[in-house]
């Protein structure tokens, strides 16, 4: 959700998003995805639908799941010199079929991975700024061009931490971002 967020802010037209909650869908379109920009994979080939929305052209595709569904999903559809950017955490050792590899090196796609927590005292480039990750988010939040109070679903006491952390751990109900409220 915060990559489409950051997609948003940043000016990119054309965001497709694969989802497979309802919450996630509602939470998109809340942003200014349309409805039809936003493939619930939990009803069918999210790779098919990608390469009809796209028309195979996807120049740009951030896999945020952690897993090799998705990477495949991105490979699959990417353009000639498409970037892959891996942001999802993996959920498990990761794997490339042979055709998936050969598609990387025939389309010369690039594959990177991003991390999100460098700061440095000192200003470098990032993303055509001159901060780093974290000042380059405190600058957008303190501009008012991100909002991820909105990706909260659920506020919880201290006293209840347990419960939210059941809620994650066992995924009980939808949920995005839970956040323990001290009084």
């Amino acid at each position: 959700m915060m990559v489409v967020m950051f997609l948003k802010e940043a000016g990119y037209q054309n965001i497709f998003v694969i989802g497979n909650k309802d919450a996630q869908r509602q939470r998109v379109v809340a942003m200014g995805i349309s409805v039809g920009d936003f493939y619930d994979s939990r009803n069918g080939d999210a790779a098919n639908w990608l390469k009809d929305v796209s028309n195979g052209e996807v120049c740009l595709y951030f896999e945020c799941e952690g897993s090799n569904e998705s990477i495949d999903y991105g490979i699959g559809v990417s353009a000639p010199g498409g970037r892959i950017i891996l942001v999802g955490n993996p959920r498990s050792d990761m794997n490339f079929d042979r055709d998936i590899y050969w598609r990387i090196l025939r389309n010369q796609m690039v594959v990177c991975g991003i991390w999100n927590s460098s700061f440095y005292s000192d200003a470098y480039s990032f993303m055509g700024k001159d901060m780093d990750d974290w000042h380059y988010v405190l600058q957008r939040l303190k501009d008012g061009d991100i909002y991820p109070d909105k990706l909260i679903s659920h506020r919880i006491a201290l006293e209840n931490l347990e419960y939210g952390l059941g809620v994650m751990k066992d995924k009980t109900e939808d949920y995005c971002k839970i956040m323990t409220c001290i009084k």
